[in-house]
C-alpha cells in the first residue's frame, strides 16, 4: 500500500524541489489550457445557431484572378427563385446608421438584412418579433430590431420602447424588436438590424457586395449545394442585364465559378493555422516541462538510491516502490495544474482583449467545466508520464551493489546517466525549435515595417470617419460644400499641417471599378479612391508628374479631372508622364475625364499584397450618391492620437454641423497595424512562450547539474584534497554539460527546419531556413545553457574539501 502521509510529508521536507516541479507544471499546463480555450471556442465548438453544421456562406470565385466574391442582389433572387438544395438564403452588409431624436447624435455600427436573415440563423428574438417579408418592400413602413445590449444602454432595458419610433438616418423607424442577449454575429458588434429592401428592378447581374448566408436542406451537401449554384449562373445571366458599361460578353467572359464553404469556415477563415500553431508551441512547452521535472525526479532519486535499495532489501515489492513515486508525480502534477488552471483563468481575459479583432465574435470563449476535466486528465497524464522514467529505472535495480556502493560514495549508475542525458537533450532541443520560431517571427515582424505603404510617418495622422444624414443635408451639392468647409475648419486647428478627406482609407480594400481609355478597345482593371485636395500632401504620398487636385477644379470650374497611381500609368501608357492629357471614363456612357497627375503606388489591399492600380477622383455629387455621404477626415499633426487632439477636431466639426457624430477615430499606424496584429498576437504569444521555455530550461539545467553534483561531492573533495585545481574542476564538469547542449541544440536545428515550414503561412520577407535567426538563437541558448551550469558547478568547487569529504 502507498503511504499517501509520508510522500506528502517528503514533498514537503523538500520545498526547492516540490516548488520547482509544481512552477515548471503550472507554467507549461496553464499555456496549454489557455491556447486549449481558445481552440475549443473557435474551432470544436460549433457555431451558436441552430444546427449550425447546414449554415453556408453564399461565395464565389474568379478563375481568372483567383479573387473570392460575395453575393449580390442578383443572386439572391436567382437563387431564391430556382435552388434545389437551400431551406432559405439571406443577404446582410454592415453599415453605419446615425440615430437622432432620442437624446445626444449617435453613430452606431448596424447591420442591413434581408427579412429571412434571424430565420436563417435560427435565431428567435427575447422581446418583439423578427422581420417578415412586407419589411422588405420598398414603400412599406421603416422597422428596426436593437441589441440587447443598445436596449440596455439607450432604452435602460425598457420594454415601452416597442412599437416606438427612432430616427434613422433621418428617417423615422418603428423598433419591433429586440435579440437576445446571446446573439453574436461574426465579426460584427452591430447595435442596430435594418431591413436591406432589395429591390429586383435595380439588380445587375453578377457577384458584387453583398454578403450571403443560407441553410442547406436536409441532406443536401456542401457539394450538392455548389453544383446547384453553378446550374444557376447561366440563369443568372440571362435574368439580369450587366452593370451599366460594360457588355454582356464581358460579364460572361468573367469566369464566375461557386466557392461556398460552411459558415463556420469563412468565420474562421486562417486563424485555425496560427492557433494551432500556437497550440504545437505550448505543447512543446508542456514537454519541455514534462523532461525537465522527469530529470529532477531522476536525480532526486539517485539521492535517495539507498532509501530505496533498503526498502527493497526489507521486503519492500517494485510495486509499492513505484507506485510511490508515481503517487508524488501525480500529487506535484495535480497541484501545478490546480495552479496553471488559475492562471490560465487570470491569463484568458488578458489574451481575448488583445486577440478581440481577430477572434470570431460569435463564440463563448472561458474556463468551462469541460476545460476543467480536460485540465484534470491533462495532469494526471502528465503526473504518469514523468513519474514512470525514475519508476521503471528502478525495476531492475542491484539492490547488493548500491547498498555495497553507498558506504563508498553515492555512486552514479551508467543507466541513470544515460536516461538524464536524453531527458537533457530532449529538453535543449524543444527549446532551439521554439526559439527559433520565436525569431522567425520576429524578423517577420521587422520586415512588415520596413515596407513602404505609400504614405509616411502614420503615427502623426490622425484618422475621423463620419456621415452626413439626409436629413441634415439632403442636396448632394451642399454635402461636398460642407465636407469642403469641415476640411478647412480642421487644417486651422493649430499644430494641423494639412486635412483632406477620403472615400477608403489605405489598407482596405475600395471599389473594384475598371475604366475605358480614349482611342482605345476595350478596358483596363484597377480600383479607385475619391479623395479631396492636400489628401496626398497629407498623406506624404509623391507627386511623381502633373498635379494634385485644388478645390477649384470641383467648386468653380467642375473640370473632369482624375489621377492615377504611378503602377497604372507604366501598365497603360509607359510611364509617368506619358500618362498626363490622356482621357479616361467609368463607363461607355459616362464623361471623359482628363489625367493631371501621377502619384506613388499605395497598397491599399493590405501590407502583404502588391499596390493596386488606383486611379483617384475628386469630390463631387457621384461621391455623395455612391457612398452614402460618408468618409474618413484624415489631419497630419504631431498630437494625432491624444484625447485633447479628438475634443478640438470634434469642435470643428460641430462648429459646421452640430449633428455630426464622430466614428472610428484612430491614428493611421493603427490601421497600418491592424493589417498585421494577427501576426503580433502570434509573435508575442509565441515569444512569451519561448521565453518560457528557455526559463524552463534553464531552471532544469541549474537543478539537474547541481543535483548530479551533490552526488559526486565525495569524489570532487577528494579530488581537491589530492590537488586538483578548481579551474579544472569547473571545466571537466561543465564540459559534459556543454556537450549534452551542443547535441539537443543540433538535434534542435534540424526540428525547427521542419517547424519553420509549418510557419510559412505567417511569415513575410524571411525565409524558413534564415541562418542569421538560427545562429543567433543557437547563441542565446548556448549562452543561457553555459551559466545554467556554470553557477552550481563554481559553487561546490569552491568548498573546502574538509567540508566536501565530511570530515570538518
Amino acid at each position: 500500500m502507498v503511504n499517501l502521509y509520508r510522500i506528502v510529508r517528503g514533498l514537503l521536507i523538500s520545498p526547492g524541489y516540490s516548488l520547482t516541479v509544481v512552477v515548471m507544471l503550472a507554467l507549461g499546463i496553464g499555456a496549454t489550457i489557455a491556447v486549449f480555450s481558445v481552440i475549443n471556442g473557435v474551432l470544436i465548438k460549433p457555431l451558436p445557431y441552430r444546427d449550425s453544421d447546414e449554415l453556408v456562406a453564399l461565395l464565389h470565385r474568379s478563375t481568372i484572378d483567383g479573387a473570392n466574391l460575395a453575393a449580390s442582389t442578383s443572386t439572391y433572387f436567382t437563387y431564391i427563385d430556382h435552388n434545389r438544395t437551400f431551406e432559405s438564403i439571406a443577404l446582410w452588409i454592415s453599415t453605419d446608421a446615425t440615430v437622432t431624436g432620442t437624446g445626444n447624435t449617435e453613430d452606431i455600427e448596424a447591420l442591413k438584412t434581408t427579412h429571412e436573415f434571424l430565420s436563417t440563423l435560427g435565431v428567435d428574438l427575447a422581446h418583439g418579433r423578427a422581420f417578415l417579408a412586407d419589411d422588405d418592400k420598398i414603400g412599406s413602413p421603416k422597422t428596426a430590431i436593437i441589441s440587447h445590449g443598445y436596449w440596455q444602454r439607450r432604452f435602460a432595458g425598457s420594454r415601452g420602447i416597442l412599437n416606438e419610433s427612432i430616427t434613422v438616418d433621418g428617417e423615422p423607424h418603428t423598433i419591433i424588436g429586440i435579440l437576445p442577449q446571446t446573439f453574436m454575429f461574426p465579426g460584427e458588434t452591430a447595435e442596430l438590424i435594418l431591413p436591406m429592401q432589395p429591390i429586383r428592378a435595380l439588380a445587375y447581374a453578377g457577384p458584387r457586395g453583398e454578403n450571403g448566408i443560407a441553410r442547406l436542406k436536409k441532406g443536401a451537401t456542401l457539394a450538392d449545394a455548389n453544383r446547384d449554384i453553378k446550374r444557376m449562373l447561366p440563369i443568372l445571366y440571362e435574368s439580369f442585364p450587366p452593370p451599366p458599361g460594360i457588355s454582356s460578353e464581358v460579364v460572361n467572359a468573367s469566369n464566375i465559378v461557386p466557392n461556398l464553404t460552411t459558415l463556420k469556415r469563412h468565420i474562421v477563415g486562417d486563424l485555425d493555422a496560427a492557433l494551432w500553431i500556437l497550440m504545437g508551441t505550448v505543447a512543446l512547452l508542456l514537454a519541455i516541462a514534462c523532461a525537465n521535472v522527469a530529470n529532477l525526479q531522476l536525480a532526486r532519486n539517485e539521492l535517495r538510491s539507498v532509501e530505496l535499495a533498503t526498502r527493497f532489501a526489507l521486503g519492500g515489492s517494485w510495486r509499492v516502490v513505484a507506485g510511490g513515486i508515481l503517487t508524488e508525480g501525480t500529487i506535484l502534477s495535480l497541484v501545478g495544474g490546480l495552479i496553471g488552471l488559475l492562471l490560465a483563468s487570470l491569463g484568458l481575459p488578458i489574451f481575448l482583449a488583445m486577440a478581440a479583432d481577430h477572434l470570431p465574435s460569435t463564440q463563448k470563449i472561458g474556463i468551462d467545466f469541460n476545460i476543467v476535466i480536460v485540465t484534470a486528465s491533462l495532469s494526471m497524464a502528465v503526473g504518469l508520464i514523468f513519474g514512470l522514467v525514475p519508476a521503471l529505472k528502478y525495476r531492475r535495480q542491484n539492490v547488493g551493489v548500491i547498498l555495497l556502493s553507498s558506504g563508498r560514495s553515492q555512486g552514479i549508475s551508467k543507466e541513470g546517466n544515460w536516461i538524464r542525458s536524453s531527458l537533457m537533450v530532449t529538453q535543449v532541443a524543444l527549446a532551439t525549435v521554439l526559439l527559433v520560431g520565436a525569431g522567425l517571427l520576429i524578423r517577420t515582424a521587422d520586415s512588415f515595417r520596413k515596407i513602404d505603404p505609400g504614405f509616411i510617418d502614420p503615427e502623426t495622422i490622425q484618422t475621423v470617419g463620419f456621415s452626413i444624414p439626409e436629413s441634415t443635408i439632403s442636396a448632394l451639392d451642399l454635402v461636398v460644400l460642407t465636407q469642403n468647409e469641415i476640411q478647412r475648419t480642421i487644417s486651422e486647428i493649430p499644430g494641423v499641417t494639412s486635412a483632406a478627406f477620403v472615400s477608403t482609407l489605405p489598407l482596405r480594400d475600395g471599389p473594384d471599378a475598371g475604366f475605358f481609355v480614349e482611342g482605345r478597345s476595350g478596358g483596363v482593371e484597377s480600383e479607385f479612391r475619391f479623395v479631396s485636395p492636400e489628401y496626398f500632401q497629407t498623406m506624404g504620398t509623391p507627386l511623381i508628374a502633373g498635379r494634385a487636385f485644388e478645390w477649384s477644379d470641383i467648386l468653380q470650374s467642375n473640370r473632369k479631372v482624375t489621377i492615377v497611381s504611378e503602377n497604372l500609368a507604366m501598365a497603360v501608357w509607359g510611364s509617368a508622364n506619358a500618362a498626363l492629357g490622356n482621357r479616361i471614363r467609368a463607363s461607355e456612357r459616362a464623361d471623359w475625364q482628363e489625367i493631371i497627375g501621377v502619384v506613388g503606388n499605395v497598397r491599399h489591399e493590405g501590407l502583404t499584397k502588391p499596390a493596386p492600380r488606383t486611379w483617384y477622383r475628386p469630390p463631387n455629387d457621384e461621391m455623395a450618391q455612391w457612398l452614402g455621404r460618408s468618409v474618413t477626415y484624415v489631419a497630419r499633426s504631431d498630437r494625432a492620437g491624444t484625447v485633447p487632439f479628438l475634443e478640438r477636431i470634434q469642435d470643428a466639426i460641430w462648429s459646421i454641423n452640430g449633428n455630426l457624430p464622430l466614428a472610428s477615430a484612430q491614428t493611421l499606424e493603427h490601421v497600418r497595424d491592424s493589417g498585421f496584429a494577427l501576426l503580433s498576437l502570434t509573435l508575442l504569444l509565441f515569444s512569451l512562450t519561448a521565453t518560457i521555455a528557455l526559463v524552463v530550461g534553464v531552471v532544469g539545467i541549474f537543478g539537474v547539474v547541481g543535483y548530479l553534483l551533490a552526488e559526486r561531492t565525495r569524489e570532487i573533495g577528494i579530488r581537491m584534497a589530492l590537488g586538483a585545481q578548481a579551474d579544472a574542476l569547473m571545466w571537466m564538469f561543465m564540459r559534459r554539460t556543454i556537450l549534452l547542449v551542443l547535441l539537443g541544440m543540433t538535434l534542435g536545428l534540424a526540428g525547427a527546419a521542419v517547424f519553420g515550414r509549418l510557419l510559412e503561412s505567417l511569415l513575410f520577407g524571411v525565409p524558413a531556413l534564415d541562418p542569421s535567426t538560427y545562429v543567433v538563437a543557437s547563441l542565446i541558448l548556448l549562452c543561457t545553457a553555459i551559466v545554467a551550469s556554470y553557477l552550481p558547478v563554481r559553487r561546490i568547487t569552491r568548498v573546502s574539501p574538509a567540508i566536501a569529504l565530511g570530515t570538518n
